[in-house]
């Protein structure tokens, strides 16, 4: 008998590759956020043609983007994006769609964004301290706030909603179950395979993950070395980490087993090598100009 799972996650939180794990697992059916019918109509193909048209670059990804978050945000609960908010329907229950919900570390979450900042409209900014500061306009389909405080809002709002979500499917005894980024990243087969284990399919074949799903991925075991030494916190300076701490809702960061950090275990400020490198992720700069080193090859 297939087993129907649902994933939701937050963005760089290791949706992609716990995707592509459960897609290759026997049994397995995954309920992820598929095309709605109004994808593929006249009225669809007529603004989608006017956009491209009329609209370029940045402004034409605003557009596009806003045109496929109208289509989403009105999918069937079932069918929500995998970053959305969940919200709960009888359907999940009727159904029998089982709900795994991928997290990460606050502190790691917000670095990776900062790097990563998917649908952000808003320039890039090398500034750290300004991009977990300034207010973040939402997604349709994210199924929250439309304009948050800032990013760390996203972390906040899309936890809490788990946790609603797991309340309504105890009552329908359906089996939730949480999969922290940080236990995924050090040994993936093994998590995924308790994860499945809790959904009763102890004997699905898994297929493994050898580097990061991104663009331009290290290796696993790399990941595996920067993660268990929390590698990621020779980016933080005590402002910033006191400027999480004063955004970042402490009993949802106890819930699920995160440690708020201590403003005085970290520098005023990074060394000068390290901001500059760090401020170059942020911008993309880095990637930008290894692409016109590669073409000037």
């Amino acid at each position: 008998m297939e087993q129907k799972i649902k994933l939701f996650g937050e963005r760089n939180t290791g949706t992609r590759a716990m995707i592509q794990m459960l897609q290759g697992a026997e049994g397995v059916t995954l309920n992820s956020g598929g095309a709605s019918d109004t994808m593929g109509n006249v009225e669809w193909a007529k603004l989608s043609a006017g956009i491209n048209l009329y609209y370029r670059r940045e402004y034409r990804k605003i557009y596009v983007d806003a045109l496929r978050d109208n289509v989403a945000h009105e999918t069937n609960p079932i069918a929500a994006w995998k970053h959305a908010s969940p919200r709960w329907s009888a359907d999940f229950a009727d159904q029998r769609v089982s709900v795994l919900f991928a997290l990460r570390n606050p502190y790691s979450w917000a670095l990776s964004m900062a790097r990563k900042p998917y649908h952000m409209k808003a320039e890039r900014t090398g500034d750290f301290g300004a991009f977990i500061s300034r207010p973040w306009l939402t997604e349709r389909r994210d199924n929250c706030g439309i304009v948050l405080g800032s990013v760390l809002g996203l972390w906040n709002q899309k936890l809490s909603a788990y946790l609603d979500f797991a309340d309504h499917a105890a009552r329908h005894d359906l089996p939730i179950q949480f999969l922290r980024f940080e236990d995924f990243i050090q040994d993936p087969a093994a998590q995924m395979t308790e994860v499945l284990r809790g959904f009763d399919l102890p004997e699905a074949q898994l297929q493994p993950i050898e580097q990061s799903t991104k663009s331009n991925g290290k290796p696993l075991d790399q990941l595996q070395e920067f993660y268990a030494d929390e590698g990621w916190k020779h980016r933080l300076t005590a402002p910033w980490v006191e400027s999480i701490n004063a955004q970042i809702d402490p009993a949802l960061m106890e819930r699920f087993g995160y440690s708020r950090l201590d403003p005085q275990d970290f520098p005023v400020q990074l060394e000068q090598d390290n901001q500059r490198a760090f401020s170059m992720e942020m911008l993309n700069l880095g990637r930008k100009i290894t692409l016109q080193q590669a073409q000037h090859a």
